[in-house]
């Protein structure tokens, strides 16, 4: 079941950081930077982010999120995870089906590790498209995708 998600609740902003903490190490290790800043993140943090979040649950277990911004007709994409429990069962394909499938915006954006093929390749398979990379922080590149709506 997909949600709406109150990251203002401590007890879902804790659930939050503790699937992006799972999510995310095995990102780090696909691209081999441990320093993510989503691994660093506080419950403090997702309670004050102004990003939109959505959480895909299997039973009572916060199994993905996917959160996002609208600005100027774009939807920004922030956060695609899923626990690893839960990988290649298509709740990534599902948040993203629902939250474009929500919302009617001239294009999307979504970046990812630029050694994250798992995700590009979802990515592409929505019909996105790598425009580019930007180097983040030294050793840290992002793989830059957008798709026109």
């Amino acid at each position: 079941m997909i949600e709406l998600l109150n990251t203002k609740d401590e007890n879902i902003a804790s659930r939050i950081v503790e699937l992006q903490i799972q999510a995310y190490m095995e990102e780090a290790k696909l691209i081999n930077f441990y320093e993510i800043p989503a691994l660093k993140e506080s419950v403090g943090d997702i309670q004050q982010c102004d990003e939109i979040f959505y959480g895909w649950w299997e039973g009572d277990d916060l199994a993905g999120i996917i959160s996002y911004k609208i600005e100027n007709g774009v939807l920004d994409i922030h956060r695609v995870a899923v626990k690893p429990v839960y990988f290649r069962r298509g709740i990534a394909k599902g948040l993203l089906q629902y939250i474009e499938g929500m919302h009617k915006c001239r294009k999307i954006i979504v970046q990812t590790g630029e050694g994250n093929y798992p995700a590009k390749l979802l990515y592409e398979s929505f019909g996105f498209r790598q425009k580019g990379e930007i180097e983040v922080t030294e050793g840290l590149i992002m793989a830059v995708f957008e798709k026109e709506a």
